[in-house]
């Protein structure tokens, strides 16, 4: 029996110190072994930190507000660590990416900064996108920076997230010389057959529940960005590892996964398809925050927000609050949760 969430703490806006910051803001290039090669053999790629496409602000009655803090996206940090790390199994393949155990094999600082405080998961992943969904793995990136930064979210209802890289596949060499002209993961994918609207984001589609906010999504470089097979991006997520997806409908993980929704829902962050295969179990021996609502460790995490919007909850449109918490976690344990529909 699920139970409907009930705000515990002294305000719905109250938010975690933010210990997690440093996630997003102490890495800013990741060199990856493994993952691509030239003619001549394997070779190292390296991908450099990059803007994320923020998204249009939800509701369910525009009104205008005074600007929202964080809402563009963060800039990417100077003078950040390197982390070397080597490609290794391939945990699964989703609509947008495919997702790999890393190794981390070195990490390296700047001679001209002091070393950021960088406290690494045990275990890492990566998602690296398709080659047709940079723009989706950027959205995404977008949400992970919100959860961290402006929400405190991140390691607690969702994965601890280190950044969005992006190299130009074209400006790729070897140490030779060579260009590279094969990244593992795509060739891994079967070739993909376009679909009318595979890659559309939920506010491409003019809505009058959506608003720009400070114009950052058309300043964007990814809001007119497409897929160019002559120019193709390798884009990926850097991200603590999870566990295995949830596959119990016991009592006690249905009414914390549905807690979860609550939480992410009071952030006025909806994640768009809270099924099973996006909640995943929390790290071995987690040691992150407690909830501040729930004063508690979430055992699951929910993952994927490229399709997720944002809402900035106030007084004036009561709804938009009901829409993030009630009907988001309506699904939860469901048909549509358990892919019955």
């Amino acid at each position: 029996m699920v139970v409907n969430a009930k705000d515990t703490s002294n305000t719905s806006k109250e938010r975690l110190p933010n210990l997690l910051n440093t996630d997003m803001t102490s890495v800013s290039s990741v060199t990856v072994q493994g993952l691509a090669s030239s003619d001549s053999g394997p070779t190292d790629i390296t991908l450099l930190r990059a803007r994320s496409f923020p998204a249009c602000r939800y509701s369910d009655v525009i009104r205008k507000v005074p600007p929202i803090p964080g809402w563009a996206s963060a800039t990417p940090p100077k003078g950040g660590c390197n982390i070397k790390l080597q490609l290794g199994e391939r945990i699964s393949v989703g609509r947008v990416g495919l997702v790999y155990n890393v190794d981390v094999l070195d990490i390296t600082h700047p001679t001209t900064n002091s070393p950021p405080h960088l406290d690494l998961p045990p275990q890492l992943c990566i998602k690296v996108v398709k080659e047709r969904h940079a723009r989706s793995l950027a959205r995404e990136a977008w949400f992970y920076e919100q959860l961290a930064h402006a929400e405190s979210l991140a390691g607690v209802v969702t994965p601890r997230c280190f950044g969005f890289f992006l190299a130009e596949l074209k400006k790729c060499f070897d140490a030779a010389g060579n260009p590279v002209t094969r990244v593992e993961p795509w060739a891994q994918c079967k070739p993909e057959e376009p679909w009318p609207n595979d890659t559309r984001l939920p506010d491409d589609v003019v809505d009058i529940h959506f608003r720009d906010e400070g114009g950052a999504r058309k300043k964007s470089r990814w809001n007119r960005w497409e897929a160019s097979p002559s120019d193709p991006l390798v884009c990926l997520l850097l991200l603590e590892k999870l566990g295995a997806s949830c596959n119990d409908d016991k009592d006690e993980y249905m009414q914390d996964i549905h807690n979860m929704v609550y939480d992410l829902g009071y952030a006025g962050i909806v994640q768009g398809d809270v099924r099973y295969p996006n909640v995943l179990r929390a790290p071995v021996n987690d040691n992150s925050p407690l909830c501040p609502r729930h004063h508690r460790r979430h055992e699951w995490r929910l993952i994927d927000f490229d399709r997720a919007f944002k809402m900035h909850l106030t007084a004036a449109v009561p709804f938009d609050e009901e829409l993030a918490t009630l009907y988001q976690a309506t699904h939860v344990g469901g048909p549509y949760f358990w892919d019955c529909l």
